[in-house]
């Protein structure tokens, strides 16, 4: 008897080739689970205007602290002479910055966005 796993809706199913109906049940399941997309509604972004910005200042708050730390781990490792940590370092030292330049866009589009939309 050959098994099958199939994915559906994010629950893994199990089940033989002749067991259709075990298949059958969890896409049912899977169908009557809400579907997110990971992004918070328009409804709870309106009703948490508040928190939303507090959140995002918050994040820029860590990325940049988290930013000072790779600088003085870039300066040690260069005195160090690891060239493949510091190059690591940098690549991470410019996703952080692409990052931070997305949040702050999203902090600074916040009051307008929110008197367009609520």
């Amino acid at each position: 008897m050959k098994l099958r796993h199939q994915i559906v809706g994010g629950l893994i199913v199990i089940g033989s080739v002749g067991a259709i109906g075990s298949v059958g049940a969890g896409t049912a399941v899977a169908a009557e689970a809400p579907q997110r997309s990971g992004r918070p509604s328009l409804e709870y972004v309106c009703a948490h205007q508040d928190e939303v910005g507090a959140k995002l200042q918050t994040r820029i708050d860590k990325t940049t602290a988290r930013l000072a730390t790779l600088a003085e781990r870039r300066a040690s490792e260069t005195e160090a002479g690891n060239e493949r940590a510091v190059a690591r370092i940098d690549k991470l030292v410019t996703r952080m910055n692409n990052r931070l330049a997305k949040v702050q866009q999203h902090l600074d589009n916040l009051p307008g966005w929110i008197a367009d939309n609520c």
